[in-house]
């Protein structure tokens, strides 16, 4: 009886780099099944962790921005607002012929584009610091460990 011949052949799934020396080749493999459980579970005792230390959910987290008044219409509003204008200035920076004029574009561009992410940080930074936001992490460094 002739053996399958494909199960010789081993498929290999991982995806490989060079390391900054770039002579050390690093390997990147996909989770297996074991492999999500055990993160699962590390997300599970991290959360359960994370309540028992009274840090918020993201639910909560929500309700005391909008309760502090630090997101809500006026957030939303002036976050479009920011949104609008740097389409506005990318635009002109794509449509300017003179490099003088290119450059200081380029430098208000740049300037929005910062004034936009300091805006958003005042929700992304409380909600990087909830109960699922941490248990997440955890989840992601153990499969990243292992």
């Amino acid at each position: 009886m002739e053996k399958n011949k494909t199960e010789d052949i081993k498929v290999d799934e991982r995806r490989g780099f060079l390391g900054p020396d770039e002579i050390t080749k690093y390997y990147i493999a996909p989770p297996n099944a074991e492999d999500i459980r055990g993160a699962d579970w590390h997300y599970s005792k991290t959360y359960t962790n994370c309540l028992v230390e009274g840090i918020t959910t993201s639910a909560e987290m929500m309700d005391i921005l909008r309760r502090r008044g630090i997101i809500g219409p006026e957030f939303e509003k002036r976050a479009a607002e920011l949104q609008q204008e740097l389409s506005e200035k990318i635009t002109a920076l794509d449509n300017a012929e003179n490099l003088e004029k290119k450059r200081d574009l380029a430098i208000d561009v740049a300037n929005t584009r910062e004034e936009l992410f300091q805006w958003n940080q005042r929700l992304s930074g409380p909600m990087n610091n909830t109960c699922e936001q941490i248990s997440d992490d955890a989840r992601l460094e153990y499969l990243t460990l292992l």
